[in-house]
């Protein structure tokens, strides 16, 4: 990524993720300049529109780490650059890849496995529930009945933790 920049938006601050994507930018060749919200207009006195327009001609790539779903998608969609969602509300995907990652690190590839989730619905486990498909592979969620309707639709979701380990 030699001469390239990145820019990476922080509503959300976090530790590994400033550190994850500013050390892989500098040792492929390239920068990192860091914005918190307060920093910038965005959603505020400028559009998501305008400031997509003004990153995307400014800079190579675009990291945001904030909770509106909604602002990070709209960002994505008027930007000429590419997007990354470092984490919202609904989505965690740089989590779900790391943990993909370590999990065919440790036991071999995630195709064909099933991966348990036990606890309440979240960025986490609505981004395990989209990448079972893409990596081929089956989640369960184990979580009490009452928390079932902040599930995805369609997911696989069940209140027997006993049901969820067999086999995970």
């Amino acid at each position: 990524l030699a001469d390239k920049t990145l820019v990476m938006i922080f509503e959300k601050s976090s530790t590994r993720t400033r550190l994850s994507f500013e050390l892989a930018m500098k040792q492929l060749g390239g920068h990192t300049i860091v914005m918190n919200m307060d920093e910038m207009q965005l959603g505020g006195s400028e559009s998501v529109e305008s400031t997509a327009n003004v990153l995307s001609r400014f800079v190579d790539g675009i990291m945001i780490r904030m909770s509106d779903q909604a602002i990070m998608d709209e960002l994505a969609q008027h930007s000429k650059i590419p997007v990354i969602n470092g984490m919202t509300n609904m989505s965690h995907p740089c989590q779900i890849m790391a943990d993909i990652l370590t999990i065919e690190e440790k036991l071999g590839s995630i195709k064909g496995k099933k991966v348990a989730w036990f606890g309440d619905t979240n960025n986490v486990s609505n981004t395990f529930f989209e990448a079972a498909p893409i990596f081929d592979f089956e989640f369960i969620m184990a979580c009490p009945e009452e928390v079932h309707s902040y599930a995805p639709e369609g997911a696989n979701i069940t209140d027997d933790p006993t049901k969820a380990a067999k086999d995970a």
